[in-house]
């Protein structure tokens, strides 16, 4: 609901002003101090406290009430009972904020229209820049409202190929598809009729076929080098290179110096040639042990593509973009202390370190990595087991979000709180897993998944 998410940002901002001194540089320090004078001549941060204050009321209140029933069943008679409460309460405070917004915009529209017909009028002057203001928060507020129905959808479906993605595209597809043409008051329908109309309709502004292209001309073949009978009968890997022959022939048989027909057996399949087994057996496939623990289905595709990079060191860390490019220094953007690497930013930086100790409070004794090679033999030794999937999934998170601290520290001079990142990485991945679920039946797994339902 909009108050909450109002309150979460102000939440957010204080946890920024309250980071450790340890990892806060002066400069940053000083924009978030800019950052905090301006927070506090907004007048809006009151009204949004109030709002939530009395929603808390409100929900405490419905939840404190009596109500029949046992166990489970009365809890879900309460927060069945608390979500009517919060849809009565988001209908009479926020109200329908798409309805206001396009509201808001035919207005603004429809007052602009009205300034361009009496441009010296200064009362509709005056008006254009009211509806103006109201459109454009009409605006702010259904941008967020589209960002949260987002995240409620990305929750339940996931970013992956799901049957909701194919849906949508379907629907979309049906909407795009052109089924039906009007002829005056009448409605076509019939599909040969509107396949002719649609053809037509092009054809009429972009031309019939093009006559640019003609046939060949089968003489002109004729002329030049041509294979005889007895050299086409020949095989091809027994055939001599000769100098007067087509560059694109020559092409063709340079590459016996790489192929056989033995290669070319192995890369058929039944009686199809398969290019990619082809390809493998030149080239030469080499396998990573890694990849499976960081492919894995259970971590996020965000998360695996970051984890990729980090296991082959192809992040643009200053480390490397000094050797590339004119940087105004090479040290860390979180610590500013040591130069920032691979190694130092997610295994050694004092950072890094806070969230370590910030994750294991809640995940356990884990021993984390502190070198890029100890987390690709990590993973190498890591197994399908529902346990070392789990952690895998942990650390993915850890090093994606340590990375997004690490940009926002250089772009926005920002600086997430190490038990706030610890929050987003258990959230997450706590998401991820029952959203995965259910896995194998057996009294392992199911502990598993309380465990981390517990979180």
């Amino acid at each position: 609901m909009m108050p909450v998410v109002k309150e979460n940002a102000r939440r957010q901002e204080q946890d920024k002003t309250q980071a450790s001194k340890d990892w806060v540089t002066p400069k940053r320090k000083a924009v978030r101090q800019m950052e905090g004078k301006a927070m506090n001549d907004n007048t809006k941060g009151s009204k949004s406290i109030n709002c939530f204050a009395a929603l808390q009321q409100l929900v405490m209140d419905c939840w404190n009430k009596e109500i029949a029933g046992n166990g489970l069943d009365k809890i879900m008679r309460k927060l069945f009972r608390v979500k009517h409460v919060l849809k009565a309460f988001h209908r009479a405070e926020v109200g329908d904020v798409r309805k206001d917004y396009k509201e808001a915009k035919e207005t603004f529209c429809n007052i602009q229209e009205e300034a361009a017909k009496f441009p010296n009028d200064v009362f509709i002057q005056q008006s254009v820049k009211e509806k103006q203001r109201l459109f454009l928060t009409a605006k702010v507020r259904m941008s967020l409202a589209i960002r949260q129905q987002s995240k409620v959808n990305w929750v339940k479906f996931s970013d992956e190929n799901s049957s909701y993605f194919h849906a949508i595209m379907r629907k979309r597809r049906l909407e795009n598809r052109i089924t039906t043409f009007m002829k005056g008051d009448v409605i076509i329908d019939d599909y040969e009729k509107v396949v002719n109309h649609f053809i037509k309709h092009f054809e009429n502004f972009m031309g019939s076929k093009s006559s640019a292209t003609s046939i060949i001309d089968e003489e002109s073949v004729k002329h030049g080098n041509c294979l005889n009978l007895e050299q086409q009968d020949q095989s091809i890997w027994d055939y001599a290179k000769k100098d007067d022959a087509s560059w694109y022939f020559k092409k063709i048989l340079s590459i016996r110096e790489n192929l056989d027909e033995a290669k070319l057996q192995q890369a058929a399949r039944g009686d199809k040639f398969s290019a990619k087994k082809c390809y493998n057996s030149l080239v030469g496939e080499t396998p990573f042990a890694y990849a499976n623990a960081i492919w894995d289905t259970l971590v996020l595709p965000k998360h695996r593509f970051i984890f990729w990079q980090i296991a082959n060191s192809h992040l643009l860390t200053r480390d490397y973009l000094h050797h590339i490019m004119v940087t105004p220094n090479n040290l860390c953007p979180v610590c500013d202390s040591e130069v920032e690497t691979h190694d130092h930013i997610f295994f050694n930086c004092y950072y890094t370190s806070q969230v370590f100790e910030a994750v294991n409070r809640w995940l356990g004794d884990f021993h984390w990595p502190r070198s890029t090679v100890e987390m690709l033999q990590y993973c190498s030794n890591a197994t399908k087991d529902l346990t070392q999937r789990i952690l895998n999934a942990v650390m993915a998170a850890v090093f994606y979000f340590l990375w997004k601290n690490r940009n926002k520290c250089v772009f926005d001079f920002s600086c997430m709180v190490p038990s706030k990142l610890s929050l987003e990485v258990r959230k997450i991945v706590q998401l991820r897993v029952v959203c995965k679920g259910p896995f194998k039946e057996g009294k392992r797994h199911m502990y598993l998944t309380n465990v981390v339902n517990s979180w």
